[in-house]
């Protein structure tokens, strides 16, 4: 559904595993096409080091979460 909602339950159940991390979650919805992961990945580029859950199944745009690296 491109809400976020379950790549965001899984970040917070694996983040929790660490309570003495100190973090900025954010949930990023609708992310569905190339053009804006582009735009989230100059984003992320911006605020290294991240940790990125993801259920992105489309391959083109996980690519270019991949270029953020």
């Amino acid at each position: 559904d491109h809400t976020g909602v379950t790549a965001e339950a899984v970040g917070h159940s694996l983040l929790s595993q660490f309570i003495e991390l100190e973090y900025q979650a954010q949930t990023v919805p609708f992310i569905d096409t190339p053009e804006k992961a582009a735009e989230l990945a100059g984003r992320i580029r911006k605020s290294m080091p991240a940790l990125i859950v993801s259920t992105l199944t489309d391959q083109s745009i996980r690519a270019k979460l991949r270029d953020c690296e």
